[in-house]
């Protein structure tokens, strides 16, 4: 015991402290200790009110940071582990004094490396609030033309949050109900981002705060790389659309010959299927 700590920690830990308050006015919230922080302060799960019960929904991750602290960095493997995260994942801001707090989605963060760039990024620096010089343009882009990794940080705006609220206005059923709202649109888009990010796929998404997010146009980049990780996303999409004709008995021969040709199209790039799609099953 050195009978002394630094200062700055304690204070993050008070900005911690208040917004797992804030959070816990709409969600049920697991704090995680220090020594088990890698990344992510705490793990909220959306609460539904229905009569005197409350219904524990979708969770999602929390990274909790004072107001003064505008940027959050990423380096390598840590680049890595939030494009890998299966769980929503959310940056809080506090105000400790106002006791204001403001949430930020990452989706920029991920529809900007779903374009393909994030195998020459060494350090992403994501920026809380809009890009002054895009207009309306809501997604970041640098594309490199080679693979070999670039030193120079990769700057990313979040755009505005998507909700801002204070402890006072917490108080109300009403406002509660109206946080509940705009976080549950959220949390169902963002777990089907998920899904798609896994395809490299995305939507761009446009939103204001307090709006709920609107659905843009998907995009997708196509690498020679990518094919093996896409086949085996889709197989049990493809297994489950096959057993539709085999139990229906639908001869639909042009329907046949399309499962021949996407058997025919994993087994030239090594990737094990199972289709069953006649009344004599085919097993490749």
């Amino acid at each position: 015991m050195s009978g002394k700590l630094v200062k700055n920690l304690r204070k993050g830990h008070s900005s911690e402290d208040l917004g797992n308050i804030f959070l816990r006015k709409f969600c049920a919230v697991a704090e995680l200790r220090q020594e088990d922080d890698f990344g992510i302060d705490s793990i909220a799960t959306l609460l539904k009110q229905e009569s005197k019960y409350l219904i524990p929904e979708e969770s999602f991750g929390v990274q909790i940071k004072s107001v003064s602290i505008n940027k959050v960095e990423y380096n390598d493997d840590e680049i890595n582990w939030l494009l890998e995260l299966d769980l929503p994942f959310f940056v809080c801001t506090v105000d400790k004094k106002t006791q204001s707090f403001s949430l930020f989605t990452l989706n920029r963060f991920h529809s900007t490396m779903t374009l393909g760039t994030q195998i020459n990024i060494n350090k992403v620096v994501l920026i809380l609030g809009e890009n002054p010089n895009y207009g309306n343009i809501n997604i970041d882009i640098r594309f490199d033309e080679n693979d070999e990794k670039n030193d120079e940080p990769f700057e990313i705006h979040l755009g505005n949050p998507i909700l801002s609220a204070n402890l006072g206005e917490c108080e109300s059923p009403e406002f509660i109900e109206k946080i509940y709202s705009i976080m549950k649109e959220w949390l169902l888009l963002e777990y089907e981002m998920i899904r798609l990010r896994k395809i490299n796929t995305s939507y761009t998404i446009s939103w204001k705060t307090w709006k709920k997010p609107e659905l843009g146009i998907p995009f997708s980049v196509v690498r020679d790389t990518n094919i093996k990780k896409d086949l085996l996303a889709s197989k049990d999409y493809l297994h489950r659309l096959s057993k539709f004709l085999y139990v229906n008995r639908d001869e639909d021969a042009k329907l046949i010959e399309a499962f021949d040709l996407i058997s025919d199209w994993y087994e030239l790039n090594e990737v094990p299927i199972q289709l069953i799609y006649s009344h004599d099953p085919i097993i490749d």
